[in-house]
């Protein structure tokens, strides 16, 4: 199945603007459960309710993406004043020296925020390249400090007394920034399951929503007769299958 955004949102809303119609028709009384009014009322609730999930899902990728942006963003920065912090402390020159070449490779990895679009689609070779290349530029960058922090807890003489420069902070914080790269990870999984329940919803053959309007149009079609102003009204709302 693939995604459409767009046609998804219409089938839903069409939904709802076929049962406005049904509501006016006197002789729309099938006997099949699956097209009677409170059932197909029912299916727009969960049709409307699939949407907002999909949607949720994507807003919280959003946060996750800013949160990960705003823990990167200022890190080559903070690493040079571990550098300076290093000179005063008993670590040796040639500790420094190799903390300095760790930070001049972390500030020369540029960082590469996915867009609203880089969102995964499993089915388009172009997003996932866009999301190969903005998750290798944090993970790079993750590896980089990780580096320097290892480097710190085998350099003697490096105990500083700025609270944010202790080992136990600097822990902390890669910690922190491994979580965040993390947390894309699980939110990319989270709007997969929602995307695929959504499609299973409305595309399932028979039972889901597009053919279950489908039906519903048909028999109408049926009761009131192909010419009749009812089923002209009706046969221009449009249901449409991805599948």
């Amino acid at each position: 199945m693939t995604n459409h955004p767009t046609g998804n949102s219409i089938n839903v809303f069409n939904l709802n603007e076929l049962i406005e119609n049904i509501k006016t028709l006197d002789k729309y009384m099938p006997s099949k459960l699956a097209l009677q009014l409170p059932q197909l009322q029912q299916l727009y609730s969960k049709g409307t309710w699939h949407l907002e999930e999909v949607l949720k899902k994507k807003n919280t990728w959003s946060i996750c993406v800013d949160t990960r942006q705003e823990r990167y963003k200022s890190l080559g920065a903070f690493c040079s004043r571990i550098v300076g912090i290093m000179s005063g402390t008993n670590a040796s020159p040639a500790d420094i020296e190799n903390a300095k070449s760790i930070v001049k490779k972390l500030k020369g990895i540029r960082l590469h925020k996915p867009n609203k679009k880089d969102i995964p689609n499993p089915e388009d070779p172009e997003a996932k390249k866009e999301r190969s290349i903005s998750r290798a530029s944090f993970d790079s960058m993750y590896e980089c400090f990780a580096d320097l922090v290892s480097l710190l807890s085998m350099t003697e003489g490096y105990e500083p007394l700025n609270p944010e420069f202790t080992l136990e902070a600097l822990e902390l914080l890669k910690d922190q920034l491994l979580q965040a790269n993390f947390s894309i990870d699980t939110a990319i999984a989270n709007i997969n399951t929602a995307r695929i329940n959504r499609n299973e919803f409305l595309y399932t053959e028979e039972t889901g929503l597009v053919d279950i309007a489908l039906h519903a149009k048909k028999y109408i079609k049926g009761v009131y007769g192909a010419t009749s102003l009812e089923f002209k009204d009706i046969n221009k709302i449009r249901f449409k299958n991805f599948r």
